[in-house]
């Protein structure tokens, strides 16, 4: 549908309504126009930045805040008038000609430069030219104290050039990445290379060919780590030579901790490598001067904070104390742990009295090693206080175990004296050859002789030795003739000329030297021979020795030795006396006791006409003491026979219940008046045993004596016979209700001559030979003595006997033989039997070689000693009642020695009295047994510890 066209008063109506819009709006834009430009001109005026707009005409027509700082002029002087104006003189700068340019050709530029301002100060600015619309729109920074900085950092450079270029080193840098950047003119003169031909990498063309690989790698790890740059190279120099230099480089790091730089240098250590290399020959000469002493060198450290170590040693050390010089350089206490621990207090106040007062340390004391016997060490050396605080020993240790064990056998084996002198010595020349050079802390003295000039330097220990240190003699050879003995000299020439001649074998000569004081010294000299490269001796070097307090321990043992033997002499004469003394006693004392005995007989059978009643009683009591008399004459010459090995027992089949009614009858009179009850008991079927019956009712009589008399009137007294095949033994039990013995008197009751109630007044008789007569005559039969009691409840008294069951006659089974003795072993072992008593060590030996066993034997504590050091065997059957050294002591001594330490010790007694077991077993036994010891069960108990 069309629209009607407007009619003349609506289009004027219509063109009013858009005359008024177009006004509303342009007074929009008016309003938002001024808006932006005020949010401009805000911005402009809080700009850090310079802002000029400059006119075709070159008059200033804009500028902000920052430009007005800038030109230190108000900003009404310049608007509107020409830059010529404003800046006189400005025509002619570089700056105005590229604002030409740019006005000209409308190419933006960008200039830095300085301005002068009118009062002469100068600024440097950055100016950046943009062409506008109606001129030129300039931005301008302040760029001075950045110049400034970039000025002193040129100047730093430029100093620090200069300072690395004259120091007598080789300084160099490099980027992160390893690429080296700089060479100072020290680096650059050394190689002779250039600039060019050196940065980067190139500077490796100056290194070693050997030493080149090792440092490029290296080098290449130290950058891509980051961490500190070490090596030794070799670098060429301009003259072709190759210097040694220690090269370090330090990595230079940014706040955040990447590194932003390496700094390096490179110190000549050409001059050091030859010192160090001369010092390192120096020192092999002296090791190998100090490798010629016996013994070890040592410098010993003990710092403020109580650690210790032994900065040197010689390889002495591995044979002293089981380690090397490596393991002790920096801690030295575990050979503390080495030292025994008797002697550790010892040698450790000896350090602490050296360190006080600076004072020479000497100490004798043992070591311990799991690998070695116990072994004897003697040390000496000399202080220093350090600057550290610390003390430092110079100083010599030596094995003198030798000297001891010799010592300690020419002490014992008196009567082997002239043997054992000779080993004593034989062990002293032994020692004193592996005897070499010290130093002055070893008490050695030194001697170098020149053979081709004959002439011998003395060291001051040497000199000291002899008395001559204020005087010091010739060094001469002949000086060394003049002192020694006249008696000596011609057989130490003798030895010294053959040595010359003929030096394979070991040089040693022990002579006499005159002191000063006129007195003669023993020496002990040994020496090396050095030849030259024809192979002709041109040199002695060798040490002596003071070995006069040997030579003089040697003298006092054998004149020791001479008394012992006049003793043993008169010791012998003295016995033989009393067993003359003893038949005289027996004859003079028998025969009129005989004759007493037998008036008395006559009298009291009315022989002599009738008695009285009173009569008879004393007659009785006169025969009652005579008896008694005789009966103690007659234990004291049985004791005196046994104990002079003069008794035989007269082995024969006893019938058990003959022998115990036998015994029985003679105690019955003295039971049936103290009204005690009597309790025989014999096991069944026990027969009979091989003994001596006579000495075996001694044996019961003098028990059953003993268990009557100290049991009260009404008690009861038992007598128990048993038998044990497995054990192969018999025992004879007596036991008694009465007063009993207190555990402190137990140790005296074997004891002759001696009653547990020994007071003048005491309640029961007799002289103590009793029990003492019971325990030699049991130990004759090969048995023990057993011995348990309660004080107010009775005691027991065991005799153990061998027995057999074919000793049991009649056997069930005549002829049936024993089953045999013999263990299965691969290898039988050697066994030590120590046994005083002649038959039981036949009998032991005998059966123990039948089994395949090597059999040692010994009849004395210290003699059995003596063969366990030197044959080591596997087994010890050891007696514990030993003349010279009992058995208990010598466990204690085995097992003290670590090398002897772990044999196994079987201990065998005779007499068992409580606690013997225990304390046994607590000395180091390895089992403990009490005699009589059957065969089987002594094969049984070495089997068990051998096998």
């Amino acid at each position: 549908m069309d629209t009607p066209p407007l009619s003349e008063i609506e289009l004027l109506a219509e063109m009013a309504r858009l005359r008024t819009r177009n006004a509303e709006l342009e007074a929009a834009l008016t309003a938002q126009a001024a808006s932006s430009e005020q949010w401009l001109h805000g911005v402009l005026e809080t700009m850090q930045e310079s802002v000029l707009l400059i006119g075709a005409d070159w008059r200033y027509r804009y500028l902000n805040a920052a430009a007005e700082r800038q030109s230190r002029r108000p900003r009404e002087e310049l608007l509107g008038r020409t830059v010529m104006e404003c800046w006189p003189g400005i025509e002619d700068t570089e700056f105005f000609q590229l604002e030409q340019q740019v006005m000209h050709e409308r190419v933006p530029a960008r200039i830095d430069g300085p301005f002068t301002f009118p009062d002469g100060q100068e600024r440097w600015f950055e100016w950046k030219i943009e062409p506008a619309p109606e001129g030129l729109l300039i931005l301008t920074i302040d760029i001075t104290e950045r110049k400034r900085a970039e000025q002193l950092a040129q100047d730093q450079e430029r100093r620090l050039r200069t300072v690395t270029n004259t120091i007598p080193a080789l300084i160099w840098s490099g980027r992160p990445d390893g690429f080296i950047d700089y060479l100072n003119d020290g680096w650059l003169a050394f190689t002779g290379l250039t600039e060019d031909q050196a940065l980067g990498t190139g500077w490796m063309q100056a290194l070693h060919p050997e030493d080149r690989a090792a440092t490029e790698v290296r080098w290449a790890e130290a950058t891509r780590t980051g961490t500190f740059f070490e090596v030794e190279q070799r670098l060429r120099g301009a003259d072709g030579t190759y210097h040694w230099f220690l090269t370090r480089a330090q990595p230079v790091r940014e706040p955040t901790g990447t590194v932003s730089a390496w700094h390096g240098v490179n110190v000549d250590i050409t001059e050091r490598k030859a010192v160090k290399a001369a010092l390192q020959r120096s020192q092999g000469d002296l090791l190998k001067f100090a490798s010629q002493v016996p013994g070890m060198l040592y410098q010993f450290e003990l710092r403020p904070d109580g650690s210790a170590c032994l900065p040197f040693c010689t390889d002495a050390i591995r044979d002293l104390f089981g380690a090397t010089p490596e393991q002790v350089r920096e801690d030295a206490t575990p050979l503390f742990d080495l030292v025994h621990p008797e002697d550790r207090d010892g040698f450790t106040d000896a350090i602490a009295q050296s360190t006080t007062h600076l004072t020479p340390f000497q100490c004798e004391y043992r070591v311990v090693r799991p690998d070695q016997p116990v072994r004897w060490i003697w040390s000496r050396s000399t202080p220093e206080r350090l600057a550290t605080g610390g003390v430092r020993w110079h100083g010599y240790s030596m094995d003198v175990t030798s000297q001891k064990q010799a010592a300690a056998a020419l002490q014992a084996a008196h009567d082997a004296l002239e043997q054992r002198v000779r080993e004593r010595t034989a062990d002293l020349q032994a020692t004193q050859v592996r005897l070499q050079l010290a130093v002055q802390a070893g008490k050695v003295g030194l001697w170098d002789w020149d053979l081709r000039t004959n002439q011998v330097y003395f060291s001051p220990e040497y000199q000291r030795m002899l008395g001559y240190a204020d005087e010091p003699s010739a060094n001469e050879f002949a000086e060394w003739e003049r002192r020694v003995h006249p008696d000596d000299l011609g057989p130490a020439l003798e030895n010294v000329r053959a040595f010359i001649r003929q030096p394979d074998g070991d040089y040693w000569n022990e002579f006499r030297m005159r002191h000063c004081d006129g007195t003669y010294r023993w020496v002990l000299s040994q020496a090396s021979l050095f030849s030259d490269a024809q192979g002709q001796p041109v040199r002695m070097l060798g040490s002596h020795i003071d070995v006069t307090a040997s030579k003089q321990a040697e003298a006092a043992l054998a004149a020791h030795a001479e008394t012992l033997s006049r003793m043993n002499a008169e010791l012998t004469r003295a016995l033989r006396l009393k067993d003359e003394f003893m038949a005289m006693m027996s004859h003079e004392l028998r025969t009129p006791l005989n004759a007493v005995l037998g008036i008395t007989d006559g009298l009291l059978e009315e022989g002599y006409g009738p008695l009285s009643p009173r009569q008879r009683q004393a007659l009785e009591y006169v025969v009652t003491g005579g008896q008694h008399l005789l009966g103690i004459l007659s234990d004291i010459l049985d004791l005196t026979r046994i104990e002079a090995g003069v008794v035989q027992l007269d082995t024969a089949p006893v019938k058990v219940e003959r022998l115990c009614r036998t015994a029985l009858q003679i105690v019955a009179e003295r039971v049936r008046k103290k009204e005690i009850r009597l309790l025989p008991t014999v096991a069944f079927g026990l027969v009979g045993l091989r003994a001596d019956e006579r000495r075996l009712t001694q044996i019961l009589v003098n028990l059953l004596d003993n268990a009557v008399k100290f049991t009260p009137a009404q008690g009861t007294v038992g007598l128990e016979v048993e038998g044990n095949v497995a054990r192969e033994q018999i025992t004879f039990t007596v036991w008694d209700t009465g007063i009993g013995i207190a555990t402190e008197d137990m140790g005296r009751l074997f004891q002759p001559f001696t009653q547990v109630d020994g007071r003048l007044a005491r309640s029961y008789d007799g002289i103590g030979l009793g029990l003492t007569l019971v325990q030699r005559l049991t130990e004759l039969h090969g048995g023990s003595v057993q011995v348990a009691s309660i004080p107010g409840m009775g005691s027991r008294f065991t005799i153990t006997l061998p027995w057999a069951e074919d000793d049991n006659f009649p056997s069930s089974e005549p002829g049936a033989a024993r089953p045999a003795v013999q263990p299965t072993w691969e290898q039988p072992p050697h066994v030590l039997v120590a046994e005083d008593h002649e038959p039981t060590l036949e009998l032991y030996a005998e059966q123990l070689a039948r089994a395949g066993c090597t059999i040692t034997t010994a009849r004395t504590g210290i003699e059995a000693l003596a063969q366990i050091q030197a044959q080591r065997p596997d087994v010890v059957v050891l007696d514990i009642q030993l003349p010279e050294l009992d058995g208990l002591s010598v466990i204690r001594q085995v097992r003290e020695d670590a090398v002897l330490a772990a044999t196994p010790i079987i201990a065998v007694t005779a007499l068992a009295m409580p606690g013997d077991r225990e304390r046994g077993l607590s000395t180091g036994a390895s089992a403990y047994l009490t005699k009589p010891v059957g065969v089987r069960t002594l094969m049984a108990t070495i089997a068990e510890l051998y096998l």
